[in-house]
């Protein structure tokens, strides 16, 4: 994602605006995901962080988001990136136990998570065999 790395949120907000014009809207939050993710594996929580406003702007007097309804991943996204910014080992676990359920939809989300808990918060690479989530749950053994 060229627009990840040249850090144009602006850009990539007006084609994520786009694509939601013409794509399937039951997509949004997966595609939302793909692109905080690649954010963070590039290390900038700041540009995730004003993606995620831009697309789903939370309401902080409130504590709520603006819209009537979010998705799993819109939350997830949310509590992930304030993970990183607050540079929050046990957040990152929790919000990853968490939101299993729904991470497990799509593979690459896992090995995702794994880099941007390396990448962002110095967690050591994970062993091959259990991955982020099995090293998670073998912490609440």
């Amino acid at each position: 994602m060229a627009f990840v790395k040249a850090k144009e949120v602006d850009s990539l907000v007006e084609m994520f605006a786009e694509w939601c014009q013409l794509g399937n809207p039951e997509e949004k939050p997966f595609f939302l995901t793909k692109v905080v993710l690649a954010y963070l594996m590039h290390g900038d929580s700041s540009s995730a962080r004003g993606f995620i406003d831009a697309i789903c702007p939370l309401d902080h007097k409130k504590k709520s988001w603006t819209q009537e309804s979010t998705h799993p991943l819109e939350n997830f996204v949310h509590l992930l990136v304030e993970s990183v910014e607050k540079r929050s080992v046990i957040l990152f676990q929790t919000v990853c136990l968490a939101y299993k359920a729904v991470l497990q939809v799509d593979p690459a989300f896992i090995s995702n998570l794994e880099q941007i808990g390396h990448v962002c918060l110095g967690m050591p690479t994970p062993k091959p065999q259990g991955g982020l989530l099995g090293n998670l749950m073998s912490l609440l053994k």
